[in-house]
């Protein structure tokens, strides 16, 4: 099974880990978000850190994430990704309920 297919199926758990740390602005990049995901890609979502969000809370999502759908989940956050890669990966972002309408339109 793709994980872009996982992803559909678990979005809206996805969406209610998120809610559940204090990180604002959940959606997915990379493969997953540009549908070119193989049956071993990884996860990669990126949120937005709140003035309260710690390292915990980030492992925390990510250790929740992981247990949905069984693949290795990477949680990062803008400030995360290198300023070369900043650009390109996030111009293949997407909000988490957005992503999935466009995976299942696919």
């Amino acid at each position: 099974m793709k994980l872009s297919e996982a992803f559909a199926r678990h979005r809206i758990k996805i969406r209610e880990a998120a809610g559940r740390f204090p990180v604002a602005n959940p959606r997915v990049f990379g493969s997953v978000a540009r549908g070119h995901d193989q049956s071993n890609s990884d996860l990669h979502s990126l949120v937005d850190a709140v003035p309260e969000t710690t390292m915990v809370d980030l492992g925390g999502l990510q250790f929740e994430l992981e247990e949905l759908p069984g693949c290795r989940v990477d949680v990062l956050t803008p400030a995360d990704l290198r300023s070369e890669e900043h650009t390109s990966e996030l111009q293949s972002q997407f909000r988490i309920s957005y992503a999935v309408f466009c995976l299942k339109k696919k």
